[in-house]
């Protein structure tokens, strides 16, 4: 396994033709040959376990999504209620320990099986050493090493395929890509474990037979070592630029360092070339589909808004070219380094405008970096125009119409409220033909009220243009800047929210608009979505929720609790990552 494979002849397999050694007599060559322990099948026993193990997962979540993708909103009261109650729980139901949230109860099943199905796979099988002595060799490569190795391999395809904005396991499942990313990280972790339990069992042979004279091929895994370290959630968000220039440039160095590693042993190559294709693949259609869609390049009008927000307004020709809910990746061309990088934005705005044209609204909260060049433009040059490239759309809700259900509760914080105006806005479109919507309740909080100006210009605006919306449309907002309230990067205060409320008209003209009833302090959210569920007991309830960590995950908790209420209509829950 070692060599430079471009120095010889290429042969994408090598030999499975392995001799038994002299110095063994048959009963010990058919124990070097056993099928948990022969090294010229450990590919075919190892890599593909694993291999199959991921595909009958993906498999079983395509039948669930295509099953759900036949229920309508008339047969969806009666279908399999009490297990798709159950199955939400799973998916909603999630913990905070010591500051830091757990994956949902379903992702942690998930992951556990795993974890018991490689554990044994690695550790079941014995021996973990060849008993070598001075005149008996079984081989070189102890045998825990060789199948940690290669289920390691095996995971490479479903690593890359996890990690892509567009890939097939998000069109076969219908999970979006930015949910796949807790299974990316994890599988990292699985590959990181696995590495170095292929790595010392060769140190500990090579001290005891040649004193750690081995080739030290440990190049590989220092690079996954520091691609999991430097994913880590919280270093991930504090130094999120950082890790944008530098994770993708690890990752290639990994690849090639890994597949040095292999040297066409086996199979090993055929690994690298599945890898290659559920990544690039994927990542050229999105490449190509963002062309076609938005162009190679569009103008960014950028606005500053009161409270440091700044409003990107891009237009784009043609119509229903993403759905409420959905985010894209921009690029801005006229930003030095960071125009080698797309960043994140929620899309805060429906499809259509009539005329043929969609105007893709987006909010940003400057949080430094990117954002903040964003926001020193558009304070300096209010309405300069930049240029971009968008890909995308990629996310939204698993439902495609909010208004198909009796009530709908969305919850924004911080930042996130601008994410609402886009959900509110496809909902009052769609309710003179919806016969189920009966109302929309909007809860906001944030710490600036100044950022409630202009939320309250584009309440006013769909108040004019939406003669319904004052019927249909409640709208609390929550200002927490004289307690401990929402903030980015948490939302820790316990306080509740005053019922003394102030109804501020959100436009200047009287009648027009919206009404705001703004509150002091913070929503109790889990009160809030139980006495919603309670109040509207048998109807089906959507709760959509945009904002920081802890209010997604007391939202979490709350619509976990509902699914366990009895006499209770269906809740479903969209939490969104972006904003």
């Amino acid at each position: 396994m070692g060599g430079i494979p471009w120095l010889g002849p290429v042969a994408f397999h090598s030999s499975r033709v392995g001799e038994c050694s002299e110095n063994l007599n048959a009963e010990e060559c058919a124990y070097r040959m056993g099928f948990w322990r022969y090294w010229y099948q450990a590919d075919r026993v190892y890599g593909l376990a694993t291999v199959i193990f991921f595909l009958t997962t993906i498999l079983l979540f395509s039948i669930i999504h295509a099953l759900s993708r036949t229920l309508t909103p008339s047969n969806r009261k009666v279908t399999g209620s009490k297990a798709r109650k159950a199955f939400r729980y799973l998916c909603y139901k999630n913990y905070t320990l010591g500051g830091i949230s757990t994956p949902p109860l379903g992702v942690m099943f998930l992951l556990g099986t795993g974890a018991v199905v490689f554990l044994c796979l690695m550790l079941g099988p014995q021996p973990y050493y060849w008993p070598n002595s001075p005149t008996k060799s079984y081989g070189d490569s102890p045998p825990i090493a060789t199948r940690s190795g290669w289920m390691a391999l095996a995971m490479l395809p479903f690593l890359l395929a996890l990690s892509a904005k567009a890939n097939l396991i998000t069109a076969l499942t219908g999970v979006p890509h930015e949910k796949l990313q807790v299974y990316h990280q994890w599988v990292a972790y699985a590959m990181l474990v696995l590495a170095l339990v292929h790595t010392f069992p060769f140190i500990v042979y090579n001290a005891a037979q040649h004193g750690l004279q081995e080739q030290w091929r440990t190049s590989v895994f220092w690079w996954t070592a520091w691609l999991t370290f430097a994913s880590w959630g919280p270093l991930r968000r504090r130094f999120y630029e950082f890790f944008k220039a530098t994770h993708l440039f690890a990752a290639l160095v990994f690849v090639i360092f890994f597949f040095l590693h292999c040297d066409f042993t086996l199979t090993s190559v055929d690994y690298f070339i599945a890898a290659a294709g559920v990544y690039l693949v994927p990542l050229v259609f999105a490449w190509v589909r963002g062309l076609v869609v938005f162009g190679l390049k569009r103008r960014a009008t950028l606005v500053p808004l009161s409270g440091g927000a700044v409003k990107i307004s891009i237009s784009v020709d043609g119509e229903d070219k993403w759905r409420p809910g959905q985010h894209v990746f921009v690029r801005f061309f006229t930003l030095g380094l960071h125009a080698g990088t797309a960043h994140p934005f929620s899309i805060c705005s429906v499809a259509r405008n009539g005329e043929g044209k969609s105007d893709m609204v987006l909010y940003v909260k400057p949080a430094g970096g990117l954002t903040a060049r964003l926001a020193t433009m558009a304070q300096n040059n209010p309405g300069c125009s930049v240029a971009v490239g968008i890909e995308g759309a990629y996310g939204g809700l698993a439902v495609r119409d909010l208004s198909q259900f009796d009530k709908v509760l969305l919850i924004g914080g911080g930042s996130g409220a601008g994410f609402t105006l886009g959900l509110i806005e496809d909902i009052l479109s769609r309710s003179p033909d919806a016969r189920h919507i009966k109302s929309v309740r909007v809860v906001l909080a944030s710490r600036r009220s100044p950022a409630r100006d202009w939320y309250g210009d584009e309440l006013h605006r769909l108040g004019q243009k939406y003669a319904q919306a004052k019927d249909l449309v409640q709208v609390t907002w929550h200002e927490t800047r004289d307690t401990e309230g929402v903030e980015e990067a948490g939302y820790p205060a316990k306080k509740s929210s005053s019922e003394v409320g102030d109804r501020v008209e959100s436009g200047d003209e009287k009648g027009a608009g919206l009404e705001l009833d703004v509150k002091q302090g913070r929503p109790s959210l889990p009160e809030l979505i139980k006495g919603e569920t309670e109040r509207y007991s048998g109807e089906s309830i959507a709760v959509v929720v945009c904002g920081p960590e802890g209010m997604a995950n007391d939202v979490r908790g709350a619509a976990a609790q509902a699914q366990r209420q009895s006499g209770s209509g269906e809740v479903y829950l969209h939490v969104e990552g972006f904003s």
